[in-house]
């Protein structure tokens, strides 16, 4: 009898971690969708500044993507 409450207590706990980490991974394929849409429309708008600017805006030191500044 003991086993058999000990096997179902189990069950439940492990469908519940998977449900749980099935949520947990849909929120981190959303925000990582999001920070790869954002980080694309970062570099358009940087590179649309820059050409307005003529070319002379500075990168910025802390992002690997940016080349080397226009002087």
């Amino acid at each position: 009898m003991t086993l058999e409450i000990l096997g179902a207590v189990s069950a439940a706990v492990a469908l519940a971690a998977l449900i749980y980490a099935t949520s947990i991974h849909r929120k981190l394929s959303s925000l990582s969708q999001s920070y790869w849409e954002l980080r694309y429309e970062f570099a358009r708008l940087r590179a649309r500044v820059a050409k307005l600017d003529g070319g002379q805006i500075a990168a910025d030191p802390e992002d690997p993507t940016a080349g080397p500044q226009a002087t």
